[in-house]
């Protein structure tokens, strides 16, 4: 293959891998020569070899851009795939999708960034790296930020729970928390944890990386977690741990009673099992009281209370935390040997919002919008539901976060349903992205945490026609 081919097929990858985007200006002759170190006149066959193949198209006195006929031409979506690790990359681009031009999500594992102080946060980041001694630039110690600590420590305060600082490890987002609790309350390879099912599928994931056994726990879109069947699996010692969504459950979106979260911490304490509550969305909810996690039940230590700050107040910060109970210096010594310590300038960020206007101050009343805001997407968002659904269909109708799930008549696809959903421009999230065993089929869950403009309410409008046309009767296969 000689250098013109060499460079062209290069190029042509570059297209197909998205490295250069549909309509995307390319390097100038005079750029592209210098750059792969050919004459101006080898760069004026190379391009025009690629306007040749369809994937670039020459502009007059502009350059030469990605053409939009095959340069930018997507893969289309499909509901099988080849392995597990083909699956995973499907899951990351379902609920890693956001709305952009030609597409609308409601897939995505976050709410809309319109309802968080991004102004004032950035304001308080530029604030916290305004600091000319060096020794504030390096890392703070493995037990995190003190004055961040003492924060979240007054946050559980206010909500009735005594939760000291020094029980508090800062982490980078939710995730790792959850991913540190495990590895403090379990062994790899040997534990078997029990877990909701459907769960969110990454932390479903962090079992698996983790050498953990996943026991799936009955659960009920109304009611949640089977607490009988979960206390039976402690007390038998079919488990080592539980990792539990119990408030706002995503992607169901139900909420574990109070008697219920006792009974779970008071088994955890008899029976000496952890328990690892994933809680990002306890501060989303939609009547007048915050519900109680299971770690204001814990009298004993061991619940792992893994919070997140990036539903809630800076979801580009990824500040979150773990109230690690009994296991706060195995934590803080596990975290120190994987990360050693979350973003400092981050940590400050969130310390010194949380601290404005005392415990009744900026943070306090940034809640109340954004709690007023969310419920009043999530109520339009069901609404539009209940318009567009065939009269078989049921849907929850969550008292917190921003997360619905749907359930459809047997036999419908929902990893084939998003297929034909995406070539509308239009992204949900499949239930099998919610299990490791592809299950729950014929569920699909919705983001309703993004403003509804007129071209998000026409894209939901849009499912109720492709649900319709599904072919075959209740109980049939497609």
């Amino acid at each position: 293959m000689n250098t013109n081919e060499q460079l062209v097929d290069l190029i042509s990858r570059h297209i197909a891998q998205g490295a250069y985007r549909v309509a995307e200006r390319l390097p100038s002759l005079r750029e592209f020569s210098q750059l792969h170190q050919v004459s101006i006149a080898r760069a004026i066959q190379i391009y025009a070899e690629l306007s040749d193949r369809g994937l670039v198209e020459v502009r007059d006195r502009a350059g030469y851009f990605v053409a939009p006929s095959r340069g930018s031409r997507q893969p289309t979506p499909s509901a099988d795939w080849s392995g597990a690790r083909d699956f995973e990359s499907f899951v990351v681009a379902t609920l890693g999708s956001k709305p952009s031009a030609d597409r609308v999500s409601f897939s995505a594992a976050y709410p809309g960034g319109d309802l968080f102080p991004i102004g004032d946060m950035h304001r308080l980041l530029r604030t916290a790296s305004r600091v000319h001694r060096p020794s504030d630039f390096v890392y703070e110690d493995a037990d995190g930020l003190l004055a961040l600590r003492q924060r979240i420590a007054r946050l559980y305060a206010n909500h009735g729970e005594r939760v000291s600082p020094a029980e508090i490890v800062p982490t980078s987002g939710g995730l790792e928390a959850v991913q540190l609790a495990l590895s403090a309350c379990t062994s790899p390879g040997e534990s078997a944890v029990g877990v909701e099912s459907p769960s969110f599928y990454p932390m479903l994931q962090a079992l698996r990386r983790f050498g953990l056994r996943p026991v799936a726990l009955p659960t009920d879109p109304t009611r949640g977690l089977d607490v009988t069947a979960a206390i039976d699996a402690m007390k038998h010692r079919r488990v080592s741990a539980l990792l539990l969504m119990p408030t706002f459950h995503n992607p169901l979106g139900c909420t574990l009673s109070d008697a219920a979260k006792q009974a779970l911490a008071q088994a955890a304490a008899q029976y000496g099992v952890a328990i690892v509550e994933n809680d990002p969305y306890r501060d989303l909810y939609f009547g007048d009281v915050a519900p109680n996690p299971i770690k204001h039940f814990d009298e004993s230590g061991w619940v792992l209370h893994c919070g997140s700050f990036s539903n809630t107040l800076a979801p580009g910060y990824s500040v979150g935390w773990l109230a690690a109970g009994r296991f706060q210096t195995k934590v803080r010594d596990l975290r120190f040997f994987t990360s050693m310590t979350a973003g400092l300038l981050p940590q400050r960020a969130v310390a010194a919002y949380l601290s404005v206007g005392g415990a009744r101050g900026a943070y306090a009343h940034h809640l109340m919008r954004l709690r007023a805001t969310l419920k009043e997407r999530v109520a339009f968002g069901l609404n539009l539901l209940g318009t567009i659904l065939p009269s078989d269909a049921w849907f929850s109708r969550p008292q917190g976060g921003f997360m619905v799930w749907v359930q459809l008549r047997e036999g419908v696809d929902t990893l084939a349903l998003n297929a034909r959903a995406q070539t509308l421009g239009v992204s949900l999230a499949p239930g099998p992205v919610y299990s490791l065993s592809s299950s729950h089929r014929n569920n699909f869950a919705l983001n309703f945490g993004w403003d509804w403009n007129a071209r998000r309410v026409a894209a939901l409008e849009q499912l109720g026609p492709l649900i319709a046309k599904w072919p075959g009767e209740r109980g049939s296969a497609d």
